[in-house]
């Protein structure tokens, strides 16, 4: 007796979570529930992820409600930092010890950690303008800034992504395009890392060069309205669909849908294409896109809002809608007869599918424009070409790989904008006395929160917990309109301006283009600032001076095997080394071939023959 009064309880959990255990390792059954006390005290231990076992366990379980994916995705915070976090980026060396960094001298950048990190060098560059590459000198140390002055420039903090809705769940709802089924059109990523551009080396730099290796599409960029095209050819039915709220708008084109049912060389397909209007001199032009002016953007409205052929414009003239005055610019093929969706198809494929079903030269319906591009010649050659043809608003750039994911966004797309045009919500309006719907809108452009002390006072908002800046009000708008809604408007250009109050931002001419019903948010303070920079001086100056023969600076990682992928891979003699340690720029251009490495397309890599860095012929 006195034996068993010395067993302790853990001695039973002990040998009871032994068998336990031994039992999941065998796959034999075992109670999820805990049957006695014994069960009670082991389920804690043997469970990976333990559920607490409490009497009132059923009580709790109703206590927490349902939480959806979208619900939680909306309520993290943009972003949050831990309490006294200390710096992580320093900038060290000369240049802060001296306030100088003289010629012939890096600019040294120290990240407090102890692996490089490849990222952080190229998106930092990436982030900075070009002419400082070749000064700009990494160092990664966990110690941390030991040596001479530093100033911290970085701290660490966690800022949200910007969030695609998981694409699995999307396709459980819509798993497949179907035809006469509208689905979510897709286009370049939006947001914080939004994909537009209005200089050709920043998309260059900042997201071609990526892509390059995988070849690009570069295709003119249409100031219409995008549809997507539903034909069943046998049964003489055809669904032509608005972007917004998924209108048929079928009936307004009967001429274009007869020639497309005449022509098309195909039964059953959807295409996606953006609609525009040229002028009524050109109804019988056959190729309006090169000889005529398409209309304003303004005045094409109509074709997806009206309810009748005959339309009132904004100035109480009348407008007929005559579809003999528009052009489909095609520019992608979604399905195709028995093979179905061809959304998981690459881009290349799509289009050259496209090209086998659409004849040329129809007066209705054409297929974009559009170049090649395998390497920087002619990725900035076709780029300059196509935005500055009769009509583009610049050009819209696919890798060729990319497929049409059903999330609507994808990052495998980008656009090179000529207009300045941003997209802000709208604060206040102001109704025009004496009319019955017509006002002057008071806009504004979306702010980090945390940087509010910054702005003039007098121009701040705050809207559903979120920070704004009025950048200024409309010209008188007909139209219904309400506080919050999102509406793109068109400017010569915007400035930012210091008072004494602090910053705020103007524009210049602002034009009403249409409400985005597509849309959600206003553009963020980074392309307000881009466009700051654009100025007011055109894209098109900028075009004619593109720097074909741009140098590039060696890369200044070639010989760290930490952080360069090569440099262990690779071999160089001596005199080769010394050679390149005597060189500080190369005459070579941009990188034609794809190299695993982000730093490759921004200098010149040792490591890799002449010709990867030749222009093409």
């Amino acid at each position: 007796m006195e034996k068993e009064e010395l067993v302790s309880l853990e001695d039973f959990v002990n040998a009871h979570v032994f068998i336990h255990l031994a039992m999941i390792q065998r796959g034999l059954d075992h109670p999820d529930e805990p049957e006695d006390e014994l069960d009670k005290h082991a389920m804690w231990i043997v469970e990976e992820y333990p559920k607490p076992f409490h009497p009132a366990l059923s009580e709790l379980k109703e206590a927490k409600p349902e939480v959806t994916l979208k619900e939680f995705l909306e309520i993290l915070p943009t972003t949050f930092q831990v309490e006294e976090n200390p710096p992580h980026i320093y900038l060290v060396g000369r240049i802060v010890n001296e306030g100088v960094s003289p010629v012939g001298h890096d600019i040294d950048i120290l990240v407090k950690q102890k692996y490089p990190d490849l990222r952080i060098i190229a998106n930092f560059l990436r982030a900075i303008p070009k002419k400082y590459w070749g000064k700009i000198q990494f160092t990664f140390d966990p110690l941390g800034a030991s040596i001479g002055h530093c100033i911290p420039i970085y701290r660490l903090a966690f800022n949200r992504m910007e969030i695609e809705y998981p694409s699995h769940l999307e396709e459980m709802k819509e798993k497949r395009i179907e035809l006469f089924k509208p689905f979510r059109q897709l286009k370049a990523q939006s947001g914080l890392k939004k994909y537009e551009f209005w200089d050709s080396r920043e998309a260059w730099d900042r997201w071609a060069s990526l892509h390059i290796g995988n070849t690009l599409f570069i295709q003119k960029k249409y100031d219409g309205f995008r549809f997507q095209v539903h034909v069943d050819k046998t049964k003489r039915k055809v669904a032509i669909i608005t972007e917004d709220k998924h209108r048929d708008r079928s009936k307004f084109f009967p001429n274009a849908i007869e020639e497309l049912l005449k022509n098309l060389k195909a039964d059953k397909v959807i295409l996606d294409v953006e609609m525009v209007e040229y002028e009524e001199k050109c109804r019988d032009v056959i190729d309006k896109e090169d000889l005529c002016n398409q209309v304003p953007r303004e005045d094409m409205v109509y074709w997806i809002t009206a309810e009748d052929k005959r339309v009132e414009r904004v100035d109480g003239s009348i407008k007929i809608l005559d579809d003999r005055n528009v052009v489909f610019h095609v520019h992608d093929l979604l399905y195709l007869d028995e093979e179905g969706s061809l959304q998981d198809l690459p881009y290349e494929e799509r289009w050259e599918l496209l090209n086998q079903v659409l004849p040329k030269k129809l007066k209705y319906w054409r297929i974009v424009k559009s170049k090649k591009a395998t390497n920087l010649r002619e990725y900035l050659n076709a780029v300059r070409e196509l935005r500055s043809i009769k009509n583009s608003e610049g050009v819209m750039i696919k890798d060729a790989k990319s497929v049409y994911k059903l999330t609507g966004r994808t990052k495998d797309w980008c656009k090179i904008k000529n207009e300045k045009e941003v997209d802000v919500i709208v604060v206040d309006m102001h109704k025009v006395k004496g009319t019955k719907n017509t006002y002057n809108l008071i806009c504004a452009f979306r702010i980090p929160c945390n940087k509010r002390d910054e702005f003039n006072l007098d121009t701040l908002v705050e809207m559903n917990g979120k920070c704004y800046s009025i950048i200024g009000r409309t010209y008188n708008i007909k139209g219904d309109f309400k506080v919050g809604d999102i509406v793109e408007i068109r400017t010569i250009r915007i400035d930012r301006v210091e008072t004494k109050k602090g910053v705020k931002y103007t524009w210049m001419f602002p034009k009403f283009i249409r409400k985005r019903t597509d849309k959600k948010e206003a553009d963020p303070l980074e392309i307000i600032d881009r466009l700051v920079k654009v100025g007011s001086g055109y894209i098109k100056e900028r075009i004619e001076t593109s720097e074909l023969n741009e140098k590039l600076f060696i890369c200044p990682y070639w010989y760290n095997k930490s952080i360069c992928v090569l440099a262990r891979r690779i071999y160089l003699p001596r005199p080769l080394i010394e050679e390149i340690q005597r060189k500080e720029l190369e005459e070579l251009k941009g990188l034609r071939f794809p190299v695993k490495c982000l730093l490759a397309s921004m200098y010149r890599c040792p490591y890799l023959k002449d010709y990867y860095y030749e222009e093409g012929k």
